[in-house]
């Protein structure tokens, strides 16, 4: 879990320098393009980051922000991130806290306890969420069932080894023990990497604790250790890789699609909201159509919905930037029209302060509306030389295959000498 999401972090600070090298290039170079580039590998990479860090404290916690207490403080009778070997009728079992954090990623405090079992299977068991039965219900995430009305109704078991979970749910004892932990609030039980442990999210030492309380869920624990099926049921790993794979190829998908914003280099549109406008349609249907196909190819785990769900927040950001690109790119590509050259009157120049920046621009006479202006933005060098009245700007453009008027050039002309 660890190396993927490094991975994904390694592909994030990619996109941000990308992101960077399009932003300098838009600076001496100024032009949409080069700027929409630039702001989409920006939110490219800050979306992947986000992933990456997610993935990374699924597999080992990160430290940020500000830690209450230091490793090694005692609070009650337990001692801050520091994990303790107890014993219990000659198992062991180990118990470890970890105080919240404060500032911009805080987190609340957790007590998780644990003890070993060798298994090799894996499963955890969380109560029923809004989500997990929305998952249900529309048929994307497939949860087993023990006919246990009671449990099924108020657990629910997130597992890629379907067999050996089913088994091991069998035993009464086992689930009564797993309803009874989260009835004392240890919201998850799980089985990871020969281990069995549950956790209690926002325990605090001083007002939560119990004099026997780490003993009796020790004690649970290794009843939960020993209880396993007669006959475990051979491990198959191939849903998980399976709904994995697709996955990733979906995310795949999804990120060259929105890489078809790059289109906008080659072929800015006179007016975005020109683009803007025919891209609408094709958020408002194509976009629940991703879902529906994710939706199809992801399904059959318990686990589908939280993998269709990351789809569903990353293409609610790229599916946009995509669909303007693909709009974009169809619009130059059935594009067979003769250039036009516009040789339009500047009537005003200014320019636009920005933190770190200063943007120039002129308005100049529209050749679309008699009546009305066209607005471009220019380098500093030609914003230096333009006379208010006389300069011209010359503009070709082309007529666009799906009616998008886009530029192919501009620049500015010198006013005629003697006027």
């Amino acid at each position: 879990m660890r190396t993927l999401g490094l991975v994904i972090i390694a592909f994030a600070v990619l996109f941000e320098m990308l992101g960077v090298m399009f932003l300098i290039i838009a600076i001496n170079d100024p032009g949409i393009g080069w700027i929409v580039a630039a702001g989409v590998f920006s939110v490219i990479g800050t979306a992947f980051l986000i992933i990456g860090i997610r993935v990374l404290r699924r597999g080992k916690p990160i430290v940020s922000g500000s830690v209450t207490e230091k490793p090694g403080t005692r609070i009650g009778k337990y001692v801050a991130h520091v994990p303790e070997n107890l014993e219990l009728d000659g198992a062991f079992y180990t118990i470890l806290y970890t105080p919240p954090t404060k500032g911009k990623n805080k987190r609340p405090s957790t007590l998780k306890i644990s003890t070993k079992v060798a298994v090799d299977g894996e499963f955890e068991i969380v109560p029923e969420s809004a989500f997990d039965r929305f998952g249900k219900r529309w048929g994307l995430a497939v949860e087993i069932q023990t006919l246990d009305e009671t449990f099924d109704e108020h657990c629910f078991v997130r597992t890629d080894t379907v067999a050996f979970a089913e088994a091991y749910l069998t035993n009464l004892d086992n689930r009564a023990i797993i309803a009874d932990l989260h009835r004392k609030g240890f919201k998850s039980v799980a089985l990871q990497k020969g281990e069995i442990h549950t956790t209690w999210v926002g325990f605090h030492p001083l007002i939560n604790d119990s004099p026997d309380l780490v003993e009796e869920i020790g004690a649970r624990l290794i009843l939960l250790s020993r209880k396993l099926p007669p006959d475990l049921p051979e491990v198959d790993w191939m849903p998980r890789r399976r709904r994995k794979q697709l996955t990733t190829f979906l995310w795949i998908v999804l990120i060259l699609f929105a890489a078809s914003i790059l289109s906008l280099i080659g072929h800015p549109p006179v007016h975005e909201s020109d683009l803007f406008l025919r891209a609408a349609p094709l958020v408002a249907i194509g976009f629940p159509l991703f879902l529906f196909v994710a939706a199809i190819l992801i399904r059959g785990t318990s686990r589908s919905h939280y993998s269709w769900q990351g789809l569903l927040i990353g293409g609610f950001l790229l599916f946009p930037v995509g669909s303007i690109g693909a709009i974009s790119s169809l619009n130059a590509w059935l594009d067979h029209s003769e250039p036009v050259v516009h040789d339009a009157r500047i009537v005003r120049k200014y320019s636009t302060r920005g933190k770190n920046s200063t943007s120039y621009y002129v308005e100049c006479e529209s050749w679309r509306d008699p009546a009305g202006t066209e607005n471009f933005k220019i380098s500093a060098s030609e914003h230096s030389v333009v006379q208010e009245g006389r300069s011209r700007l010359h503009v070709t453009t082309h007529a666009g295959g799906l009616g998008i008027e886009w530029i192919h050039s501009k620049g500015v002309g010198q006013p005629p000498k003697g006027r």
